[in-house]
Protein backbone atom coordinates (compact mmCIF):
# COMPACT_ATOMS: atom_id res chain seq x y z
CA UNK A 1 0.00 0.00 0.00
CA UNK A 2 1.12 3.18 -1.11
CA UNK A 3 -0.17 6.13 1.87
CA UNK A 4 1.03 8.62 -0.65
CA UNK A 5 -1.56 8.09 -3.71
CA UNK A 6 -5.16 8.30 -2.41
CA UNK A 7 -8.06 9.01 -4.41
CA UNK A 8 -9.81 12.33 -3.95
CA UNK A 9 -13.05 13.21 -5.53
CA UNK A 10 -14.90 15.76 -4.87
CA UNK A 11 -17.59 18.32 -6.67
CA UNK A 12 -20.63 20.57 -5.89
CA UNK A 13 -23.22 19.12 -3.29
CA UNK A 14 -25.64 18.07 -6.36
CA UNK A 15 -23.09 17.11 -9.02
CA UNK A 16 -23.51 13.20 -9.38
CA UNK A 17 -20.83 12.42 -6.63
CA UNK A 18 -22.01 9.13 -5.51
CA UNK A 19 -22.23 6.70 -8.18
CA UNK A 20 -18.29 7.69 -8.51
CA UNK A 21 -18.26 6.94 -4.73
CA UNK A 22 -19.89 3.42 -5.45
CA UNK A 23 -17.49 2.64 -8.76
CA UNK A 24 -14.45 3.11 -6.37
CA UNK A 25 -15.62 0.53 -3.55
CA UNK A 26 -16.35 -1.93 -6.28
CA UNK A 27 -13.04 -1.70 -7.26
CA UNK A 28 -11.18 -2.32 -4.30
CA UNK A 29 -10.44 1.53 -2.93
CA UNK A 30 -11.69 2.05 0.79
CA UNK A 31 -13.64 5.13 0.41
CA UNK A 32 -13.84 5.34 4.61
CA UNK A 33 -15.37 3.24 6.82
CA UNK A 34 -18.03 5.59 8.45
CA UNK A 35 -20.26 6.61 4.83
CA UNK A 36 -23.37 8.74 4.62
CA UNK A 37 -26.19 7.23 2.12
CA UNK A 38 -24.21 9.40 -0.71
CA UNK A 39 -20.82 7.67 0.36
CA UNK A 40 -19.89 10.79 1.70
CA UNK A 41 -16.72 10.36 4.44
CA UNK A 42 -17.94 11.44 7.51
CA UNK A 43 -14.50 11.53 9.06
CA UNK A 44 -13.49 14.16 6.84
CA UNK A 45 -17.10 16.19 7.87
CA UNK A 46 -16.22 15.84 11.01
CA UNK A 47 -13.05 17.09 10.52
CA UNK A 48 -12.93 19.38 7.70
CA UNK A 49 -16.58 20.75 7.52
CA UNK A 50 -16.10 23.15 9.61
CA UNK A 51 -16.97 26.89 7.57
CA UNK A 52 -16.57 29.43 10.63
CA UNK A 53 -13.21 27.93 10.56
CA UNK A 54 -11.55 27.30 6.96
CA UNK A 55 -14.03 28.95 4.70
CA UNK A 56 -11.63 32.18 4.86
CA UNK A 57 -8.72 31.12 3.24
CA UNK A 58 -6.73 33.97 3.91
CA UNK A 59 -7.24 33.47 8.01
CA UNK A 60 -6.80 29.64 8.02
CA UNK A 61 -4.16 28.25 10.17
CA UNK A 62 -2.04 25.81 7.81
CA UNK A 63 -0.15 24.50 10.86
CA UNK A 64 -3.62 23.06 11.97
CA UNK A 65 -5.08 22.48 8.53
CA UNK A 66 -1.91 19.95 8.37
CA UNK A 67 -2.54 18.63 11.60
CA UNK A 68 -6.05 17.61 10.56
CA UNK A 69 -4.96 15.65 7.20
CA UNK A 70 -2.06 14.40 9.17
CA UNK A 71 -5.21 12.84 11.76
CA UNK A 72 -7.36 12.31 9.29
CA UNK A 73 -4.96 10.33 7.47
CA UNK A 74 -3.86 8.40 10.52
CA UNK A 75 -7.33 7.45 11.49
CA UNK A 76 -7.98 6.10 7.98
CA UNK A 77 -5.44 3.95 7.64
CA UNK A 78 -4.55 2.37 11.34
CA UNK A 79 -7.97 2.95 12.67
CA UNK A 80 -6.38 4.48 15.61
CA UNK A 81 -9.66 6.95 16.53
CA UNK A 82 -7.49 8.10 19.49
CA UNK A 83 -5.69 11.08 17.17
CA UNK A 84 -8.65 12.90 16.98
CA UNK A 85 -10.02 13.50 20.66
CA UNK A 86 -7.56 16.65 21.08
CA UNK A 87 -9.35 18.53 18.80
CA UNK A 88 -13.35 17.44 19.80
CA UNK A 89 -13.17 20.94 21.80
CA UNK A 90 -12.36 23.07 18.98
CA UNK A 91 -15.18 20.67 16.99
CA UNK A 92 -17.95 20.88 19.47
CA UNK A 93 -17.16 24.71 19.10
CA UNK A 94 -17.31 25.01 15.39
CA UNK A 95 -20.24 23.19 15.37
CA UNK A 96 -22.28 25.46 17.62
CA UNK A 97 -21.24 28.22 15.44
CA UNK A 98 -21.91 26.23 12.45
CA UNK A 99 -25.20 25.01 13.25
CA UNK A 100 -24.86 21.86 11.16
CA UNK A 101 -24.75 19.17 12.58
CA UNK A 102 -26.37 18.37 15.99
CA UNK A 103 -25.05 16.54 19.25
CA UNK A 104 -26.55 12.91 17.97
CA UNK A 105 -24.84 13.57 14.86
CA UNK A 106 -21.37 14.26 16.78
CA UNK A 107 -21.71 11.17 19.43
CA UNK A 108 -22.40 8.36 15.91
CA UNK A 109 -19.24 9.73 14.59
CA UNK A 110 -16.72 9.69 18.04
CA UNK A 111 -18.20 6.28 18.46
CA UNK A 112 -17.48 4.72 15.30
CA UNK A 113 -14.14 6.35 15.61
CA UNK A 114 -14.10 4.36 19.33
CA UNK A 115 -14.90 1.48 17.54
CA UNK A 116 -12.63 1.49 14.50
CA UNK A 117 -8.90 0.62 16.82
CA UNK A 118 -7.33 -2.34 15.28
CA UNK A 119 -8.80 -1.99 11.90
CA UNK A 120 -6.30 -3.73 8.97
CA UNK A 121 -5.00 -0.87 6.60
CA UNK A 122 -6.45 -0.77 2.81
CA UNK A 123 -4.14 -1.63 -0.37
CA UNK A 124 -6.01 1.22 -2.03
CA UNK A 125 -7.42 4.55 -0.24
CA UNK A 126 -9.09 7.58 -1.08
CA UNK A 127 -12.31 9.26 0.34
CA UNK A 128 -15.37 11.17 -1.52
CA UNK A 129 -16.58 14.10 0.32
CA UNK A 130 -18.08 17.29 -1.20
CA UNK A 131 -16.19 19.62 0.13
CA UNK A 132 -12.33 18.36 -0.44
CA UNK A 133 -12.10 20.70 -2.86
CA UNK A 134 -11.68 23.70 -0.76
CA UNK A 135 -9.01 21.60 0.63
CA UNK A 136 -7.20 20.57 -2.49
CA UNK A 137 -4.04 23.24 -2.24
CA UNK A 138 -2.66 21.68 1.56
CA UNK A 139 -3.60 18.21 0.21
CA UNK A 140 -1.76 18.29 -3.04
CA UNK A 141 1.38 19.45 -0.63
CA UNK A 142 0.65 16.27 1.89
CA UNK A 143 -0.40 14.03 -0.93
CA UNK A 144 1.82 15.03 -4.59
CA UNK A 145 1.05 11.74 -6.16
CA UNK A 146 -2.58 11.48 -5.01
CA UNK A 147 -5.33 11.45 -7.85
CA UNK A 148 -8.34 14.09 -7.62
CA UNK A 149 -11.64 13.80 -9.69
CA UNK A 150 -13.64 16.72 -9.55
CA UNK A 151 -17.15 15.47 -10.39
CA UNK A 152 -18.75 18.18 -13.20
CA UNK A 153 -22.34 18.53 -14.12
CA UNK A 154 -23.87 21.08 -16.39
CA UNK A 155 -24.34 24.80 -14.60
CA UNK A 156 -27.84 25.30 -15.53
CA UNK A 157 -29.05 22.08 -13.81
CA UNK A 158 -26.89 23.30 -10.60
CA UNK A 159 -28.73 26.82 -10.69
CA UNK A 160 -31.44 25.30 -9.69
CA UNK A 161 -30.16 22.08 -7.77
CA UNK A 162 -31.48 21.95 -3.92
CA UNK A 163 -28.55 20.97 -2.52
CA UNK A 164 -27.13 24.32 -2.18
CA UNK A 165 -25.11 24.12 1.19
CA UNK A 166 -21.50 25.05 -0.21
CA UNK A 167 -22.81 28.19 -2.09
CA UNK A 168 -24.45 29.38 1.11
CA UNK A 169 -22.00 28.22 3.82
CA UNK A 170 -18.29 28.71 1.43
CA UNK A 171 -19.52 31.95 -0.11
CA UNK A 172 -16.56 33.46 1.50
CA UNK A 173 -14.11 30.99 -0.22
CA UNK A 174 -14.56 32.23 -3.62
CA UNK A 175 -15.03 35.97 -2.04
CA UNK A 176 -19.03 36.40 -3.22
CA UNK A 177 -21.61 36.83 -1.16
CA UNK A 178 -24.47 34.06 -0.05
CA UNK A 179 -26.12 32.49 -3.10
CA UNK A 180 -29.57 32.14 -3.23
CA UNK A 181 -30.77 33.01 -6.96
CA UNK A 182 -30.48 30.96 -9.82
CA UNK A 183 -28.09 32.77 -11.40
CA UNK A 184 -26.23 33.56 -8.24
CA UNK A 185 -25.65 29.61 -7.54
CA UNK A 186 -24.75 29.22 -11.17
CA UNK A 187 -21.69 31.97 -10.64
CA UNK A 188 -21.18 30.00 -7.80
CA UNK A 189 -20.26 26.96 -9.91
CA UNK A 190 -18.14 28.59 -12.51
CA UNK A 191 -16.20 30.16 -9.94
CA UNK A 192 -15.91 27.21 -8.51
CA UNK A 193 -14.72 24.63 -10.73
CA UNK A 194 -12.56 27.29 -12.17
CA UNK A 195 -11.07 27.53 -8.94
CA UNK A 196 -10.74 23.65 -8.67
CA UNK A 197 -9.19 23.32 -12.07
CA UNK A 198 -6.76 26.57 -11.95
CA UNK A 199 -5.62 25.49 -8.09
CA UNK A 200 -4.74 21.83 -8.92
CA UNK A 201 -2.85 22.88 -12.02
CA UNK A 202 -0.61 25.23 -10.44
CA UNK A 203 -0.11 22.21 -7.73
CA UNK A 204 1.33 20.55 -10.80
CA UNK A 205 -1.67 17.88 -9.93
CA UNK A 206 -2.78 14.48 -10.97
CA UNK A 207 -6.59 15.54 -11.91
CA UNK A 208 -9.43 14.86 -14.13
CA UNK A 209 -12.70 16.79 -14.59
CA UNK A 210 -15.57 14.23 -14.58
CA UNK A 211 -18.26 15.38 -16.53
CA UNK A 212 -21.28 13.65 -14.69
CA UNK A 213 -23.10 13.50 -18.26
CA UNK A 214 -20.34 11.59 -20.08
CA UNK A 215 -20.10 9.21 -17.04
CA UNK A 216 -24.62 8.62 -17.97
CA UNK A 217 -24.21 9.22 -21.41
CA UNK A 218 -21.34 7.41 -22.51
CA UNK A 219 -20.44 5.24 -19.55
CA UNK A 220 -17.84 2.54 -21.24
CA UNK A 221 -15.53 4.86 -22.67
CA UNK A 222 -15.81 7.06 -19.95
CA UNK A 223 -15.15 4.70 -17.41
CA UNK A 224 -12.30 2.93 -19.00
CA UNK A 225 -10.50 6.25 -19.50
CA UNK A 226 -10.72 6.91 -16.07
CA UNK A 227 -10.40 3.85 -14.45
CA UNK A 228 -6.82 3.44 -16.48
CA UNK A 229 -6.12 6.88 -15.65
CA UNK A 230 -6.28 5.68 -11.99
CA UNK A 231 -4.85 2.69 -12.72
CA UNK A 232 -7.71 0.19 -11.46
CA UNK A 233 -9.58 -2.38 -13.14
CA UNK A 234 -12.81 -1.68 -15.40
CA UNK A 235 -15.45 -4.45 -14.38
CA UNK A 236 -18.15 -5.03 -16.24
CA UNK A 237 -20.54 -4.17 -13.93
CA UNK A 238 -19.23 -1.17 -13.25
CA UNK A 239 -20.78 -0.06 -16.91
CA UNK A 240 -24.57 -0.63 -15.52
CA UNK A 241 -24.36 1.72 -12.60
CA UNK A 242 -24.66 5.45 -13.96
CA UNK A 243 -28.07 6.32 -14.68
CA UNK A 244 -29.55 9.03 -16.11
CA UNK A 245 -31.15 11.34 -13.35
CA UNK A 246 -34.83 12.22 -13.63
CA UNK A 247 -33.21 15.51 -13.30
CA UNK A 248 -31.47 15.55 -16.38
CA UNK A 249 -31.84 18.81 -18.09
CA UNK A 250 -34.50 20.37 -15.30
CA UNK A 251 -33.08 23.61 -16.47
CA UNK A 252 -36.05 23.19 -18.91
CA UNK A 253 -38.35 23.51 -16.54
CA UNK A 254 -37.32 27.12 -14.95
CA UNK A 255 -37.50 30.25 -15.75
CA UNK A 256 -34.28 31.58 -17.67
CA UNK A 257 -34.46 35.14 -18.03
CA UNK A 258 -31.56 35.35 -16.00
CA UNK A 259 -29.64 33.02 -18.91
CA UNK A 260 -27.22 35.57 -21.35
CA UNK A 261 -24.74 35.16 -23.80
CA UNK A 262 -22.17 35.21 -20.87
CA UNK A 263 -23.58 32.79 -19.12
CA UNK A 264 -23.17 30.62 -22.24
CA UNK A 265 -19.49 31.80 -22.26
CA UNK A 266 -18.90 30.42 -18.91
CA UNK A 267 -20.20 27.27 -19.84
CA UNK A 268 -18.17 26.34 -22.51
CA UNK A 269 -15.13 27.47 -20.47
CA UNK A 270 -15.92 24.28 -17.90
CA UNK A 271 -16.61 22.15 -21.10
CA UNK A 272 -19.98 22.27 -21.98
CA UNK A 273 -21.06 23.67 -25.34
CA UNK A 274 -24.39 25.71 -26.08
CA UNK A 275 -25.12 23.24 -29.01
CA UNK A 276 -24.83 20.49 -26.57
CA UNK A 277 -26.57 21.84 -23.98
CA UNK A 278 -29.73 22.33 -26.55
CA UNK A 279 -29.43 18.76 -28.04
CA UNK A 280 -29.73 17.42 -24.43
CA UNK A 281 -32.99 19.14 -23.86
CA UNK A 282 -34.25 18.17 -26.89
CA UNK A 283 -33.47 14.36 -26.24
CA UNK A 284 -35.01 14.59 -23.42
Amino acid sequence: MNNNKPIIVSGLGGSGTRVLGQILQDAGVCIGNDLNASLDNLLFSLLFKRPSRFSCSDRRDPAYVDRCIERFEKISLTGSGRAVWADVPAIVSDMLKDRYYGPVWLFSRLWKLRRKNGLPPPDRWGWKEPHAGYFFEPLCRRYPQAKFIIVMRNGLDMAYAPNDQQSRYWNRFLGVPPCRTPAEKFNYWYLYNQYMKTSLMQAGADFHMLRLEDLFLEPESTLESLMSALGLVLEPQMIDLPRVPTTFCRFRDHDQEWVAEDTYRKLSECGYARSELEEWAARR
